[in-house]
């Protein structure tokens, strides 16, 4: 019985140590990756990166931020964007929607709103590096971009 409780932690625990992408693959990839409506932005220090996404798809390009982020030796990707920014505190409609909106079991990624002189309302998803590939990176890019996209016009009638 203890073998296969041993095994288990093993086979859990094992992507943790192999797996993980490193901050050289995740740069390489993303400077070296082509396609049409993908554009590498910048570098911002080790572990962030700026991209832009432009498509028929789109009302405009999106710039979506990549970040590798270690927490409790657990590496997690974070791959985000501002939906919107505003220069008076949101409404409880509004924070009562992104709540909703958070809430769909169907739902990939998260509402925040993030304040400083002013409030950003941005969307993000998260993925544990163990278990990201490169490829999953630039779809969670894409996919970001698009919710943003699809959202924006909803989140600013709360401010209008």
């Amino acid at each position: 019985m203890s073998r296969k409780i041993i095994f288990f932690i093993i086979l859990f625990l094992l992507p943790f140590f192999l797996f993980s992408l490193t901050n050289q693959q995740i740069d390489r990839y993303l400077r070296n990756y082509s396609e049409p409506g993908y554009r590498f932005v910048k570098s911002q220090g080790e572990n962030a990166w700026v991209l832009a996404f432009k498509s028929q798809h789109l009302k405009r390009e999106r710039s979506v931020v990549v970040l590798l982020v270690s927490s409790n030796k657990v590496e997690t990707l974070i791959v985000g964007t501002t939906v919107a920014t505003f220069d008076r505190e949101p409404s409880q409609a509004l924070m009562r929607y992104l709540l909703q909106e958070n809430g769909k079991d169907s739902f990939i990624g998260s509402f925040s709103l993030y304040i400083t002189d002013k409030y950003y309302v941005q969307f993000f998803v998260r993925v544990p590096n163990p278990y990201a590939s490169l490829d999953q990176i630039i779809y969670s890019a894409w996919y970001v971009a698009l919710i943003c996209d699809s959202y924006e016009d909803e989140i600013l009638k709360f401010m209008r």
